[in-house]
């Protein structure tokens, strides 16, 4: 899927170091994360590896070749009553646009 300028793709590996540097700015200067520390790349790996391992979706906007935006969609609650339901996250670096539509 392509925007104006950017390109919404499935994350890969090689992603994590960008999306741990986009999530870390987001730990520091942001309200929204309920982080005081920004977790290491191993740990955003972790993470990411459990929604896609759950068959969920993890992508990322690119904008010339440099991901500028992510966003996953993750179990809301772990009760079984809500096993149907996932939470929406998205985050962007900079100026750019997300996944939103």
């Amino acid at each position: 899927m392509s925007g104006a300028d950017y390109t919404i793709r499935l994350s890969r590996d090689e992603d994590v170091p960008a999306i741990a540097a986009i999530y870390r700015h987001h730990v520091l200067h942001g309200v929204a994360s309920f982080e005081e520390v920004p977790p290491e790349q191993d740990e955003i790996a972790r993470r990411r590896g459990e929604i896609v391992g759950r068959g969920l979706p993890y992508l990322v906007a690119e904008r010339a070749g440099r991901v500028v935006g992510y966003c996953y969609a993750g179990l809301f609650r772990p009760r079984v009553a809500y096993r149907f339901t996932v939470e929406e996250v998205a985050r962007r670096s900079g100026q750019s646009a997300c996944m939103s539509g």
